[in-house]
Protein backbone atom coordinates (compact mmCIF):
# COMPACT_ATOMS: atom_id res chain seq x y z
CA UNK A 1 0.00 0.00 0.00
CA UNK A 2 2.69 2.51 0.83
CA UNK A 3 4.31 1.53 -2.63
CA UNK A 4 0.84 2.58 -4.42
CA UNK A 5 0.95 5.43 -2.53
CA UNK A 6 4.46 7.10 -3.12
CA UNK A 7 3.91 6.17 -6.91
CA UNK A 8 0.56 8.28 -6.97
CA UNK A 9 2.59 10.69 -4.84
CA UNK A 10 5.26 11.03 -7.74
CA UNK A 11 2.77 11.41 -10.40
CA UNK A 12 0.59 14.29 -8.88
CA UNK A 13 4.27 16.02 -8.37
CA UNK A 14 5.01 15.68 -12.15
CA UNK A 15 1.59 16.54 -13.58
CA UNK A 16 1.96 19.87 -11.12
CA UNK A 17 4.99 20.55 -12.88
CA UNK A 18 3.67 20.04 -16.30
CA UNK A 19 0.79 22.40 -15.95
CA UNK A 20 3.67 25.17 -14.70
CA UNK A 21 5.24 25.49 -18.11
CA UNK A 22 3.72 27.66 -20.79
CA UNK A 23 3.98 25.43 -24.39
CA UNK A 24 1.81 27.85 -26.53
CA UNK A 25 3.27 29.35 -29.02
CA UNK A 26 2.73 32.81 -27.75
CA UNK A 27 4.55 32.24 -25.03
CA UNK A 28 8.05 32.17 -27.26
CA UNK A 29 7.35 35.89 -28.67
CA UNK A 30 9.22 38.43 -26.78
CA UNK A 31 7.15 40.57 -24.16
CA UNK A 32 6.69 43.75 -26.09
CA UNK A 33 3.58 45.81 -25.89
CA UNK A 34 1.97 46.34 -28.98
CA UNK A 35 0.88 49.87 -30.08
CA UNK A 36 -1.22 50.76 -32.96
CA UNK A 37 -0.50 53.73 -35.38
CA UNK A 38 -2.98 56.92 -34.66
CA UNK A 39 -5.51 57.10 -37.03
CA UNK A 40 -5.73 59.88 -39.73
CA UNK A 41 -8.92 61.06 -40.24
CA UNK A 42 -9.96 60.64 -44.37
CA UNK A 43 -10.12 64.84 -46.13
CA UNK A 44 -13.50 65.98 -46.33
CA UNK A 45 -14.53 69.25 -48.50
CA UNK A 46 -15.66 70.41 -44.99
CA UNK A 47 -12.25 70.01 -43.14
CA UNK A 48 -9.93 69.86 -46.31
CA UNK A 49 -10.49 72.87 -48.53
CA UNK A 50 -7.36 75.13 -47.29
CA UNK A 51 -4.61 72.15 -48.29
CA UNK A 52 -2.35 72.97 -51.05
CA UNK A 53 -2.03 69.95 -53.39
CA UNK A 54 1.63 69.15 -54.10
CA UNK A 55 2.66 70.02 -57.40
CA UNK A 56 3.29 67.62 -59.99
CA UNK A 57 5.58 67.89 -63.25
CA UNK A 58 4.54 68.87 -66.23
CA UNK A 59 2.08 66.94 -68.55
CA UNK A 60 4.47 66.14 -71.33
CA UNK A 61 2.77 66.09 -75.16
CA UNK A 62 -0.02 63.64 -75.46
CA UNK A 63 1.10 60.08 -76.50
CA UNK A 64 0.27 56.46 -76.26
CA UNK A 65 -0.68 55.36 -72.89
CA UNK A 66 1.67 52.27 -74.00
CA UNK A 67 5.32 52.32 -72.36
CA UNK A 68 7.25 51.99 -75.88
CA UNK A 69 10.70 54.16 -76.26
CA UNK A 70 10.08 58.26 -76.46
CA UNK A 71 7.00 57.99 -74.56
CA UNK A 72 5.81 58.88 -71.18
CA UNK A 73 4.00 56.41 -69.10
CA UNK A 74 0.27 57.89 -67.83
CA UNK A 75 -0.28 60.16 -70.57
CA UNK A 76 -2.73 59.18 -72.83
CA UNK A 77 -4.29 60.49 -76.10
CA UNK A 78 -7.76 61.16 -76.52
CA UNK A 79 -8.36 58.40 -78.62
CA UNK A 80 -6.68 55.91 -76.11
CA UNK A 81 -8.89 54.41 -74.12
CA UNK A 82 -9.21 54.43 -70.53
CA UNK A 83 -9.73 51.37 -67.72
CA UNK A 84 -13.53 51.81 -67.16
CA UNK A 85 -12.25 52.53 -63.16
CA UNK A 86 -9.77 54.89 -64.71
CA UNK A 87 -12.17 56.77 -66.85
CA UNK A 88 -15.70 55.72 -65.14
CA UNK A 89 -18.68 57.36 -66.85
CA UNK A 90 -16.21 60.94 -67.30
CA UNK A 91 -14.97 60.80 -70.52
CA UNK A 92 -17.80 61.37 -72.70
CA UNK A 93 -17.68 64.75 -70.74
CA UNK A 94 -14.29 65.89 -72.12
CA UNK A 95 -13.81 68.70 -74.38
CA UNK A 96 -12.95 68.52 -78.18
CA UNK A 97 -10.58 71.77 -79.36
CA UNK A 98 -13.35 72.59 -81.53
CA UNK A 99 -15.88 73.03 -78.12
CA UNK A 100 -13.53 75.80 -76.53
CA UNK A 101 -14.47 79.43 -77.76
CA UNK A 102 -11.76 81.09 -79.96
CA UNK A 103 -9.60 84.04 -78.45
CA UNK A 104 -9.62 87.53 -79.42
CA UNK A 105 -7.22 87.17 -82.37
CA UNK A 106 -9.30 83.86 -83.78
CA UNK A 107 -6.50 81.40 -82.94
CA UNK A 108 -7.70 77.97 -82.43
CA UNK A 109 -7.08 75.72 -79.28
CA UNK A 110 -5.06 72.21 -79.76
CA UNK A 111 -4.99 69.50 -77.17
CA UNK A 112 -1.83 68.81 -75.64
CA UNK A 113 -2.11 66.08 -72.98
CA UNK A 114 -5.30 63.74 -71.48
CA UNK A 115 -4.45 61.91 -68.33
CA UNK A 116 -6.12 60.56 -65.35
CA UNK A 117 -4.54 62.44 -62.67
CA UNK A 118 -5.23 65.17 -61.15
CA UNK A 119 -3.17 66.72 -58.32
CA UNK A 120 -3.25 70.77 -58.81
CA UNK A 121 -5.43 73.15 -58.16
CA UNK A 122 -7.13 74.45 -61.01
CA UNK A 123 -6.87 78.53 -61.77
CA UNK A 124 -5.68 81.09 -59.17
CA UNK A 125 -8.91 80.76 -56.88
CA UNK A 126 -8.73 77.04 -56.59
CA UNK A 127 -7.10 75.95 -52.99
CA UNK A 128 -6.66 72.15 -54.04
CA UNK A 129 -7.67 69.52 -56.08
CA UNK A 130 -10.46 67.87 -57.04
CA UNK A 131 -9.24 65.16 -55.53
CA UNK A 132 -8.25 66.51 -52.04
CA UNK A 133 -11.82 67.26 -51.68
CA UNK A 134 -13.18 63.51 -51.99
CA UNK A 135 -13.24 62.77 -55.87
CA UNK A 136 -12.65 58.86 -56.69
CA UNK A 137 -11.50 59.34 -59.79
CA UNK A 138 -10.07 62.11 -62.54
CA UNK A 139 -9.49 62.90 -65.94
CA UNK A 140 -7.60 66.10 -66.42
CA UNK A 141 -7.23 67.55 -70.80
CA UNK A 142 -4.62 70.70 -71.08
CA UNK A 143 -5.22 72.43 -74.26
CA UNK A 144 -2.88 75.27 -75.49
CA UNK A 145 -3.27 77.89 -77.47
CA UNK A 146 -0.74 80.27 -79.65
CA UNK A 147 -2.34 83.80 -78.14
CA UNK A 148 0.10 86.03 -76.26
CA UNK A 149 3.42 85.87 -76.14
CA UNK A 150 5.74 82.94 -76.39
CA UNK A 151 6.97 83.05 -73.28
CA UNK A 152 3.90 82.14 -71.87
CA UNK A 153 0.58 81.24 -74.24
CA UNK A 154 -2.88 80.82 -73.52
CA UNK A 155 -3.95 77.51 -71.95
CA UNK A 156 -6.82 75.83 -70.96
CA UNK A 157 -7.52 73.13 -68.65
CA UNK A 158 -10.53 70.41 -68.11
CA UNK A 159 -10.60 68.11 -65.06
CA UNK A 160 -13.39 66.15 -64.74
CA UNK A 161 -14.01 64.56 -61.52
CA UNK A 162 -16.55 61.82 -60.23
CA UNK A 163 -17.61 61.64 -56.49
CA UNK A 164 -18.93 58.71 -54.68
CA UNK A 165 -22.29 59.70 -54.39
CA UNK A 166 -24.21 63.21 -55.32
CA UNK A 167 -24.35 63.98 -52.10
CA UNK A 168 -20.31 64.46 -52.59
CA UNK A 169 -20.32 65.75 -55.59
CA UNK A 170 -22.48 68.66 -54.26
CA UNK A 171 -20.61 69.39 -50.85
CA UNK A 172 -17.28 69.60 -53.43
CA UNK A 173 -19.64 72.16 -55.74
CA UNK A 174 -20.27 74.43 -52.36
CA UNK A 175 -16.32 74.11 -51.73
CA UNK A 176 -15.65 75.06 -55.24
CA UNK A 177 -18.30 78.29 -54.42
CA UNK A 178 -16.49 79.10 -51.44
CA UNK A 179 -13.02 79.40 -53.18
CA UNK A 180 -14.60 82.12 -55.56
CA UNK A 181 -15.61 83.59 -52.35
CA UNK A 182 -12.65 84.42 -50.68
CA UNK A 183 -10.48 84.39 -53.82
CA UNK A 184 -9.63 88.09 -53.90
CA UNK A 185 -7.98 88.18 -50.36
CA UNK A 186 -5.57 85.56 -51.68
CA UNK A 187 -3.95 86.62 -54.53
CA UNK A 188 -1.24 89.15 -53.46
CA UNK A 189 -1.15 90.82 -56.69
CA UNK A 190 -0.68 94.75 -57.43
CA UNK A 191 -4.00 94.02 -59.13
CA UNK A 192 -6.59 91.56 -58.80
CA UNK A 193 -10.60 91.77 -59.41
CA UNK A 194 -12.80 88.46 -59.23
CA UNK A 195 -15.94 89.25 -61.15
CA UNK A 196 -19.42 87.89 -59.75
CA UNK A 197 -20.06 84.40 -59.54
CA UNK A 198 -23.53 83.63 -62.87
CA UNK A 199 -25.71 80.59 -63.51
CA UNK A 200 -24.95 79.23 -66.13
CA UNK A 201 -28.74 77.89 -68.08
CA UNK A 202 -27.82 74.20 -68.49
CA UNK A 203 -29.97 71.36 -69.40
CA UNK A 204 -29.30 69.07 -66.68
CA UNK A 205 -27.32 69.88 -63.49
CA UNK A 206 -26.04 73.36 -62.14
CA UNK A 207 -23.18 75.14 -63.59
CA UNK A 208 -21.69 78.32 -62.49
CA UNK A 209 -18.92 80.70 -64.03
CA UNK A 210 -16.87 83.44 -63.38
CA UNK A 211 -13.58 85.78 -64.50
CA UNK A 212 -10.74 86.90 -62.40
CA UNK A 213 -7.61 89.40 -63.80
CA UNK A 214 -4.58 89.79 -61.45
CA UNK A 215 -0.87 90.69 -61.70
CA UNK A 216 1.05 93.97 -61.91
CA UNK A 217 -0.14 97.26 -62.33
CA UNK A 218 0.23 97.71 -65.96
CA UNK A 219 -2.68 96.48 -67.90
CA UNK A 220 -0.30 94.69 -70.47
CA UNK A 221 1.15 92.13 -68.10
CA UNK A 222 -2.08 91.52 -66.30
CA UNK A 223 -3.09 87.69 -66.71
CA UNK A 224 -7.42 86.98 -67.03
CA UNK A 225 -9.10 83.64 -66.50
CA UNK A 226 -12.30 82.66 -66.82
CA UNK A 227 -13.51 79.28 -64.69
CA UNK A 228 -16.83 77.18 -64.96
CA UNK A 229 -18.04 74.42 -63.62
CA UNK A 230 -20.61 72.07 -63.80
CA UNK A 231 -22.22 69.11 -61.71
CA UNK A 232 -24.31 66.43 -63.05
CA UNK A 233 -25.38 63.41 -60.56
CA UNK A 234 -22.43 62.70 -58.64
CA UNK A 235 -19.88 64.26 -61.42
CA UNK A 236 -18.35 68.24 -61.83
CA UNK A 237 -16.51 69.31 -64.64
CA UNK A 238 -14.32 71.90 -64.07
CA UNK A 239 -12.97 74.33 -66.90
CA UNK A 240 -9.87 76.62 -66.61
CA UNK A 241 -8.88 79.75 -69.85
CA UNK A 242 -5.94 81.68 -68.98
CA UNK A 243 -4.69 84.41 -71.57
CA UNK A 244 -2.85 87.76 -71.28
CA UNK A 245 -4.97 91.01 -70.40
CA UNK A 246 -7.42 91.48 -73.58
CA UNK A 247 -6.99 88.15 -74.95
CA UNK A 248 -10.94 86.87 -74.39
CA UNK A 249 -13.38 87.95 -77.48
CA UNK A 250 -14.78 91.01 -75.49
CA UNK A 251 -14.75 92.64 -72.28
CA UNK A 252 -17.40 90.08 -70.58
CA UNK A 253 -16.74 87.18 -72.43
CA UNK A 254 -15.36 83.89 -70.73
CA UNK A 255 -14.60 81.11 -73.28
CA UNK A 256 -15.00 78.74 -69.92
CA UNK A 257 -18.70 79.30 -69.93
CA UNK A 258 -19.43 78.67 -73.08
CA UNK A 259 -17.72 75.28 -73.27
CA UNK A 260 -19.73 74.24 -69.73
CA UNK A 261 -22.28 75.05 -72.03
CA UNK A 262 -21.89 73.48 -75.30
CA UNK A 263 -20.54 70.61 -73.47
CA UNK A 264 -23.86 70.72 -71.13
CA UNK A 265 -25.72 70.91 -74.52
CA UNK A 266 -24.25 67.99 -76.14
CA UNK A 267 -24.21 65.33 -73.44
CA UNK A 268 -28.27 67.02 -72.57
Amino acid sequence: MLRVLAASSLALLLLAGCGAEDTSPEAALPSTPRTSPAATPDPSPETSPETTAEPSPETSPETSAETTPGTTPGTLSPQTPLSRRAAGGGRALLLDPAELPVLADGNGWVTTATTPQDTDPVGVCQRASLTDIGAVSTLRRTFANSHGEARRPAGAVQVVAEFADTRSATRALKVLESWWRDCAEQISEPHQRVAALRTIEVPAGTARAYRATYGPRARAARRLEGLAFLRRGATITVVHVEARAGGFAGPRANPARGAVRRLAARVG
